[in-house]
């Protein structure tokens, strides 16, 4: 006699077993995946650019599939989230040493994405300056080949400058405000 769990079991496994085989085994597909329905974000943000990989997709077992991939390839990314009022879902790779990872490897194996993650390296390895980035990826917005819209910022540093710039910033900013605390302290003592 079997324990009424064993064929739970069973069918648990063949579950997670049937997902692994149907699964993403290889950076093409996961690059074919992207080249359809996945995207390049850029976010321009005080001196610097931040560069996402996002994937949107009706079927949840798909990006759940993919996420699986990237997961095993120590790849950090975010949960698989549904879009509000659609049935549509999305998972998303923000982490810069994860993005850079993921483009390298999708790079080899991509068409109509390639020049953007051409773009994202260049710029991640200060190849190119924001506003170098920016020309091109308003270059492939205005020829069509990405949809959206042009982005106009003036980033004239490389992206470790650039980032360099914003926390000195920062610690200025962070400064004053300590100063105008202690100033004003000491006027109402």
């Amino acid at each position: 006699m079997t324990s009424p769990h064993a064929s739970g079991t069973t069918a648990a496994i063949r579950t997670i077993y049937r997902s692994i085989r149907k699964g993403y085994r290889s950076w093409k597909q996961a690059a074919g995946y992207f080249d359809g329905d996945g995207t390049v974000i850029l976010v321009i943000r005080q001196n610097v650019i931040v560069f996402y990989l996002n994937w949107v997709d009706t079927s949840k077992a798909q990006i759940e599939q993919l996420l699986v991939f990237l997961r095993a390839r120590g790849v950090s990314t975010g949960k698989v989230y549904a879009y509000p009022h659609q049935k549509a879902f999305t998972l998303a790779v923000s982490r810069i040493e994860s993005v850079r990872l993921v483009a390298k490897r999708l790079l080899p194996f991509v068409f109509k994405k390639w020049n953007e993650l051409r773009i994202l390296l260049d710029y991640y390895s200060d190849q190119i300056t924001g506003n170098e980035a920016i020309e091109r990826i308003n270059a492939e917005v205005s020829s069509g080949s990405r949809s959206g819209y042009l982005h106009n910022a003036n980033l004239p540093l490389v992206r470790s400058k650039g980032k360099h710039t914003a926390h000195m910033i920062a610690g200025r900013k962070a400064w004053s405000k300590v100063k105008r605390r202690t100033d004003s302290s000491c006027i109402s003592s």
